[in-house]
């Protein structure tokens, strides 16, 4: 790459977006206040609107709440898949462009009890990610392409039984993150250039979580997940063919992910009804900018793109019923703050107020085996933007599907 800051490679919009979407892309996610968060890891609390803290009872418990599994009385597999599909419109004065895109997430827990109180396991599951992919000839087209994230999260659990009425746990969270991120922009003199980053790492974490029975048929929980850091490392690669530019250099920038706070309250109505609250706060302002380092000296000095999150609230209720020996029926509602500033608002993580719909059946397969599907409607409002460093001025709305499928296994 040439090292003239005055070439046009180093034009300043040009090499900004580049970097932008290196650093945005990490937050390719859900466009909700969840930011790339990724809260729904079994299909019977997402059929709930993910309201599951104080109820939490399944291997699923290891996500929502590590106490929950001491409730576990024999080895029991939880396994299956989230899928979804994005529906992201922009409209602005150039145009319109949209994301339209099919996730499959896949889930797997496993808890057994070692002892009269005490209880292990472990979770294998995406818990921050996604992706982001732009129609690549619309109003957006020079300042975003497509992203993918992933960040798989194992979590060896190990609960106890305190007593009759209380419980804790602990997780140790190990988040594998990588990154696959593709710029393509028209750059004066080079003509078409594209940036390649490909970068990855590994962090490290816990979740600890408490649940206390009231009485026979209410219980509280809370959650709490500390923050820590993925330090991104890997290469960026340029090609821009007509100027016969085709260079590698070393990238990296940190990534934090969120402090979380978590309490609910579960009550059972009558004999065969619960009804599930959460609330949970998480701590998005952690995510202020983010640097690129990287060995070109004319990169590296480049101011650090600005995200300016807030931190999130996030309200959910959910309820289940059973309807009959072998079938629950679930509703929920959830909602999600948006957590961008508008200055700073990125098509990358179009961050949009957020309402969840949710419904589900449990269904006893017999032997203890049980199944549970929930379909989750996510309907985000309409947010006009001005004045972003990160996007032209317009609006963004998003509408998703989505289908979550869980067996539980006893053996």
């Amino acid at each position: 790459m040439p090292e003239d800051p005055s070439h046009p490679i180093f034009e300043r919009r040009s090499v900004a977006t580049i970097l932008c979407a290196a650093s945005g892309c990490m937050c390719a996610a859900s466009a909700s206040g969840q930011g790339f968060q990724t809260p729904d890891q079994a299909a019977r609390p997402a059929a709930m609107g993910e309201a599951f803290i104080a109820a939490a009872d399944d291997p699923s418990s290891i996500f929502y709440n590590p106490a929950g599994i001491s409730q576990v009385d024999r080895p029991t597999l939880s396994a299956g898949v989230y899928v979804l599909q994005f529906d992201t419109e922009f409209q602005g004065a150039g145009g319109k462009d949209r994301h339209r895109e099919v996730y499959a997430l896949p889930h797997f827990f496993l808890a057994a009890p070692i002892s009269e109180r005490a209880t292990t396991g472990i979770g294998i599951y995406n818990s921050y990610g996604l992706g982001v992919n732009w129609s690549g000839d619309g109003p957006l087209a020079s300042t975003v392409d497509n992203a993918e994230l992933s960040v798989l999260t194992v979590s060896p659990t190990l609960a106890f039984e305190l007593s009759p009425t209380i419980r804790v746990g602990v997780s140790a969270n190990l988040y594998a993150g990588a990154l696959d991120r593709a710029l393509i922009a028209t750059v004066p003199a080079l003509g078409r250039t594209e940036a390649r980053f490909d970068v990855s790492d590994v962090a490290f974490g816990l979740s600890a979580g408490v649940q206390w029975d009231l009485d026979e048929r209410q219980a509280i929980g809370a959650l709490v997940r500390t923050p820590t850091e993925l330090r991104f490392k890997g290469d960026v690669d340029v090609e821009a063919p007509a100027a016969g530019v085709d260079t590698t250099n070393d990238a990296r920038f940190d990534i934090p992910l969120p402090f979380v706070l978590g309490a609910g309250y579960t009550r059972r109505l009558g004999d065969t009804t619960r009804l599930n609250t959460d609330l949970i706060w998480t701590e998005w302002s952690s995510l202020d900018s983010v640097s690129i380092e990287t060995s070109d000296p004319v990169i590296s000095s480049l101011p650090p793109e600005q995200f300016n999150y807030g931190n999130a609230i996030s309200a959910r209720v959910g309820i289940e019923s059973q309807l009959t020996d072998r079938l629950t029926a679930r509703a929920g509602y959830g909602y999600f703050s948006s957590i961008g500033a508008d200055d700073a608002f990125s098509p990358l993580v179009p961050d949009l107020n957020a309402h969840l719909l949710s419904s589900g059946v449990g269904i006893d397969l017999g032997n203890g085996r049980r199944l549970d599907v929930a379909y989750q409607l996510i309907a985000r409002e309409e947010r006009t933007i001005r004045g972003s460093s990160n996007s032209p001025d317009g609006s963004y709305q998003d509408t998703t599907h989505a289908v979550m499928v869980t067996i539980n296994i006893p053996f």
